[in-house]
């Protein structure tokens, strides 16, 4: 069986995204006293993109019940409030 657009999609974005945190990694080393806001900052969207990715895993399959699918509908209000906020 061939993979799904959707799986297709999200690998896609999930290399890209490796892609463009790379040099905010090697900025770490450069950076003494900045290095604490990078590091938050990778950890706030790598959690974000976990978790975002799940929830919409749960959302778009169709093994998933309309009950099944509150926490995640939940979950990525949640994220879009805390990046909209920062």
């Amino acid at each position: 069986m061939p993979p799904k657009p959707f799986i297709i999609a999200l690998s896609a974005i999930f290399i890209i995204i490796i892609i463009t945190i790379i040099p905010f990694i090697e900025q770490i080393s450069f950076h003494g006293s900045e290095s604490s806001e990078i590091i938050n900052q990778l950890t706030c969207a790598i959690i974000s993109l976990i978790l975002f990715g799940g929830a919409l895993w749960v959302i778009v399959s169709q093994r998933y019940t309309p009950t099944d699918r509150h926490w995640a509908y939940g979950t990525v209000g949640t994220i879009v409030g805390f990046w909209l906020h920062t």
